[in-house]
């Protein structure tokens, strides 16, 4: 295979490629869910995020520690994906159904699904 396809298809975070040193064959598998790596800054997607942040223990320190105090209040979102910082992800969210209800603050990657990409 061409080293420098070689080295490109190994850059792709998104799904697992799997491909043959000796063939040009590349098998490309159909993408299920997004990745939160795979997220693009200023991206609008659908987000579900999990009950154990919305009903956080009270050890929990994602509010307090993150969110200045702050914590989402319902499952789904419409949210811009603004940065992220390790396994920490930074978004401006909406509420599915409620446009009064938002959230602006850090998220981990095992504390929500991305549902679909929006815009």
């Amino acid at each position: 295979m061409n080293e420098q396809i070689k080295k490109q298809l190994q850059k792709v975070k998104t799904v697992n490629i799997s491909f043959d040193d000796s063939t040009t064959h590349i098998f490309i598998p159909k993408v299920d869910k997004i990745e939160p790596t795979a997220m693009i800054q200023g991206k609008i997607y659908e987000i579900n995020i999990k009950d154990h942040i919305i009903k956080p223990t009270s050890n929990s320190t994602l509010a307090s520690n993150w969110n200045g105090g702050k914590s989402p209040t319902v499952n789904n979102y419409y949210a811009e994906f603004i940065s992220s910082m390790s396994n920490m992800y930074k978004f401006n969210c909406t509420a599915v159904g409620d446009p009064s209800n938002d959230f602006f603050g850090w998220l981990p990657s095992d504390g929500f699904e991305i549902v679909k990409e929006v815009i």
